[in-house]
This record gives structure tokens, C-alpha cells and sequence, in this order.
């Protein structure tokens, strides 16, 4: 079981370059060409705050996927924490895996706008940042799972979880680089 499970892991939820492919080549400009005139380079859309938010990097480091492949992904990771002991060490790995999941697939749905299934796929990532942060408190990302969770729960607007998520982070972990992208408004006074 815990080779089946060192595959699945280090296979289907690592990244395409994390699986020994080779890095994509950047695409090629689109250039518009005027009769008569030169090729000229397009200018590139101006991106919004939240693709360019140095905040969420979870979004520019995975490579958009449809809703039914990262619904086939959630089933396979749900089936495997069901089978994987609660005391095993690479379960609070495999709930994380599956809250980012649901993230992915967030933006998937909004993306598509599917808004109701934003919704859900937040608040079932916020449920298993949420076991993280109860059952596992000495896993090692957990400055991570209260970040991104502090950063689902403000995306929500529910701005008082998201402080007191923040202020957790920086009671337990005053030196996390998660800390440095938390807005000053939503820290607590150090």
C-alpha cells in the first residue's frame, strides 16, 4: 500500500516539471501586421490583481486543467485517504493534496463560471485546511495551510477568520515567509 501510495503521490499530484518532464518553451509573441507596415509585437493583456498577486503562487505554478480531471483527481485522493491509516505519516500530506485540489478546482470553476461549485470546492478546501490545522499541528507546511487558508476565508470575505488565521500564523510562526504577504491590515500589532 504505501508504495502505491509513494507513486500516486510523487505522479499524479506533482507538476509536469516535478515528473521529469521537460519545461514547456515560452510561446512566441503574436505580432499584427498592418499592409504596408512592419511587424509590430502585440502588447501582452494587462493582468488583474489577482493572476498578478505575488499573494496566491499557487495559481501561476499549475497548469490549468478541466473540472472533470481535477474532479477524477479529488475521487482517486479521496479513495486513498480513506485507505491510508490515520496515524500514517503521509496522511496530513495526502489531506493537503486533496484541500489543494479543491483550490485547483476553484479556479477551474471560476474560470468556467461555475459559480456555485466556486463555492463549494472553497469551503470543502477550507474543511481540510481546517482538519490540518486540528489533527496535525506539527505538520511541516502547516504556515502554508494557515496562509492559504487565511487567504480563502479573506477571498470570501469573511475578513475575522481570515485575522484569525493571520494571527495564528504569527504566533506560531513569527518567520514564515507566508507572513511578509499578508496585507498589514489583517496582522495583528507586533
Amino acid at each position: 500500500m504505501r508504495s502505491l501510495l509513494a507513486v500516486f503521490l510523487v505522479t499524479a499530484c506533482a507538476s509536469p516539471t516535478q515528473r521529469g518532464a521537460p519545461p514547456r518553451a515560452p510561446e512566441p509573441v503574436p505580432t499584427a501586421v498592418e499592409p504596408g507596415a512592419s511587424a509590430t509585437p502585440v502588447p501582452a493583456p494587462v493582468p488583474t490583481r489577482e493572476a498578478s498577486s505575488p499573494r496566491d503562487t499557487r495559481k501561476s505554478s499549475t497548469t490549468p486543467r478541466s473540472r472533470t480531471l481535477l474532479v477524477s483527481k479529488i475521487h482517486s485522493l479521496q479513495r486513498l485517504l480513506q485507505a491510508t491509516p490515520r496515524k500514517a505519516p503521509e496522511r496530513p500530506l495526502l489531506v493537503h493534496r486533496l484541500a489543494e485540489a479543491y483550490v485547483e478546482l476553484r479556479y477551474a470553476a471560476e474560470r468556467d463560471s461555475a459559480d456555485s461549485e466556486v463555492a463549494s470546492s472553497r469551503r470543502r478546501a477550507l474543511e481540510l485546511y481546517s482538519v490540518l490545522v486540528r489533527e496535525y499541528p506539527n505538520y511541516e507546511r502547516l504556515d502554508q495551510v494557515l496562509y492559504y487558508a487565511g487567504y480563502e476565508q479573506e477571498l470570501a470575505g469573511a475578513l475575522s477568520e481570515a485575522r484569525a488565521l493571520y494571527r495564528a500564523l504569527a504566533q506560531k510562526f513569527p518567520s514564515s515567509e507566508f507572513l511578509a504577504r499578508v496585507p498589514a491590515e489583517l496582522l495583528p500589532a507586533r
